[in-house]
């Protein structure tokens, strides 16, 4: 494989991985939303529900995708370093 179509190919994953970032901070927000709401309805009296699950998992997405991303963002410097120095 060429070093332009991995760095393509690299670009490729930033965007995958920033998706699934963003889609972790969804499901954590909506989730802490609804459990926020939730909250309020029941103010007066009764139950209420927390979404814990639903937030854990959209933390740990979010979390696991920022590692990815900065993995990603990481070897593609180094390549391009590397191509700039004639290495590659």
């Amino acid at each position: 494989m060429h070093a332009a179509a991995v760095i393509q190919h690299l670009e490729h994953m930033t965007e995958q991985a920033t998706h699934s970032m963003k889609m972790g901070l969804a499901w954590a927000g909506g989730a802490a939303l609804i459990s926020l709401f939730s909250y309020e309805a029941s103010r007066g009296g009764g139950h209420y529900v927390v979404l814990w699950g639903p937030v854990i998992f959209g933390v740990w997405r979010a979390i696991k995708s920022f590692e990815a991303r900065t993995k990603i963002i990481k070897a593609r410097r180094d390549i391009e370093a590397s191509l700039r120095q004639g290495l590659v």
